[in-house]
């Protein structure tokens, strides 16, 4: 693997599993130091013991991201155990598939905490450290569904919908001190989650599949790609923006494609 992030620091959250364990993967396989971060302390461990048998630069520790006292004492960590902090991936999130109608106030209150709250107060603490360097890039996981409509998932659509207005704000006050932040917003991918939402509601990947252009979910490594790219000096003329990795979805909205010829 070419060392595209070498050098680099970055906090993964919700990292022990799906996407964030993929994006943590793929930064440490090309050169970056990586926090993995998550609730799921099992897991997380795990998949460290993994990465560091393979010879990556990879540690873990507990994160809520709900938690302001705990995103200080990760921040602080991994800097001291690291070496330093360049690029923040808030990964962590949760979904649910209850319409406005439907959702309780305990249930938008915990999503949006995680999915909303979290991003928030990891942009808060690890702003000064890279503020102070001049330098660091910071990923946002939102949603393609942050940027259209859709069935269901109320909360879901609300928290991701946020994370793009609160990038965006960010990227424009962090710009001056070489600070970049960024949206990624990930269409259907073959996740635990997506699995669990199918059983949640059957039929729901398909339905989702049927509006795509290209036809498939993505695999996690797919997402990664674009979040070591933004991680990298290779976009560092970059930021503020939304980037859709959604097989089309966004472009082609409840447009229909034909069926393969053949």
């Amino acid at each position: 693997m070419s060392g595209r992030v070498d050098g680099k620091v970055a906090i993964v959250t919700g990292a022990a599993r799906g996407l964030g364990a993929a994006y943590a993967t793929t930064l440490a396989r090309h050169g970056a130091a990586v926090m993995v971060t998550d609730v799921l302390e099992e897991r997380g461990a795990k998949l460290t013991r993994e990465l560091v048998q393979a010879g990556l630069k990879v540690a873990f520790r507990r994160l809520d991201v709900r938690d302001e006292a705990q995103w200080s004492d990760v921040v602080g960590e991994t800097q001291q155990e690291l070496g330093g902090l360049h690029v923040l991936v808030n990964n962590a999130g949760i979904a649910r598939m209850e319409t406005v109608e439907e959702e309780t106030l305990d249930g938008w209150n915990e999503l949006m905490a995680i999915n909303t709250t979290g991003v928030f107060l990891g942009m808060k603490t690890c702003l000064p450290v890279m503020r102070a360097q001049r330098s660091g890039s910071i990923i946002n996981i939102a949603s393609v569904f942050g940027l259209v409509g859709g069935p269901n998932l109320a909360a879901y659509h609300a928290s991701k919908s946020a994370l793009i207005g609160l990038g965006r704000n960010v990227a424009v006050m962090a710009a001056p001190d070489g600070v970049r932040v960024n949206t990624v917003c990930p269409g259907p991918v073959l996740t635990e989650m997506a699995y669990e939402e199918e059983r949640t509601v059957p039929g729901t990947l398909g339905s989702v599949l049927a509006i795509t252009p290209m036809a498939r979910a993505a695999d996690p490594v797919e997402l990664a790609h674009a979040i070591l790219f933004l991680a990298s000096d290779e976009s560092s003329y970059i930021t503020g923006i939304e980037l859709p990795v959604d097989g089309g979805l966004r472009a082609g909205y409840q447009f229909r494609p034909p069926d393969p010829v053949g």
